[in-house]
């Protein structure tokens, strides 16, 4: 029993970037939706400060944390920075979106990046 418990507290760490993959698709839906809701998708990049998308995410998904929501959407900034990103300024963070990329095509990205890191594991 103590080396099953020590080896699922040695795992924690992975499992719970495991978890965040996973609802990397549902985010990216979610920040699409309140970005473009908000400001619109008629030009090449839309944007809002991070700290309005956060309380829109946080209203809509209200089961989550603020701590997992701000880590989630910093792997997401990670992982499709050619879509999403986060831009400091003066006047506090900017989230920010290229309306270019094709929304489909990051979907299944991440899609897959999440299957691929819950796959079990063969031995």
């Amino acid at each position: 029993r103590q080396a099953a418990a020590e080896r699922a507290k040695a795992d924690a760490p992975s499992q719970k970037r495991a978890n965040l993959f996973c609802n990397l698709p549902n985010l990216a839906l979610a920040i699409r939706n309140a970005v473009h809701t908000s400001k619109g998708a008629a030009k090449e990049f839309s944007a809002m400060t991070l700290s309005e998308l956060l309380k829109r995410l946080k209203y809509s998904k209200g089961e989550v944390s603020w701590n997992e929501l701000h880590e989630q959407q910093a792997l997401l900034a990670e992982v499709a920075p050619q879509w999403y990103s986060v831009v400091d300024t003066p006047r506090g963070a900017i989230a920010r979106i290229d309306n270019r990329v094709d929304f489909g095509t990051l979907l299944r990205g991440l899609r897959a990046s999440a299957e691929r890191r819950v796959a079990p594991h063969s031995f």
